[in-house]
């Protein structure tokens, strides 16, 4: 996949979570919510300042990440599924 995120913006591959819970029910299509958690793929230059210079990205290629749920603009890569989020909208790195 050859995608370059512009400003501030984190491209994520969302993980995606079990099809059955832990009882071993089988949880349908339609039941199933949109992941929150992802691994990121590809991440911008930073937002602009007023400087001039670039603000430093929080998150790095590879990084596991959560993000807010309704913050995602799904894209189709390559035949993946993949989703665009401005930084601020993640929330945190799971290590």
């Amino acid at each position: 996949m050859n995608i370059h995120p512009t400003g501030d913006h984190v491209v994520i591959a969302p993980i995606q979570e079990s099809e059955t819970t832990a009882s071993g029910l089988f949880i349908p299509e339609a039941a199933k919510e949109k992941s929150v958690r992802g691994t990121v793929v590809a991440v911008g230059p930073g937002r602009v300042l007023s400087s001039g210079s670039r603000a430093p990205m929080d998150v790095q290629v590879g990084n596991t990440v959560l993000f807010k749920t309704y913050a995602p603009d799904e894209c189709t890569i390559d035949g993946t599924i993949v989703y665009v989020v401005g930084a601020s909208d993640v929330l945190a790195v799971i290590e």
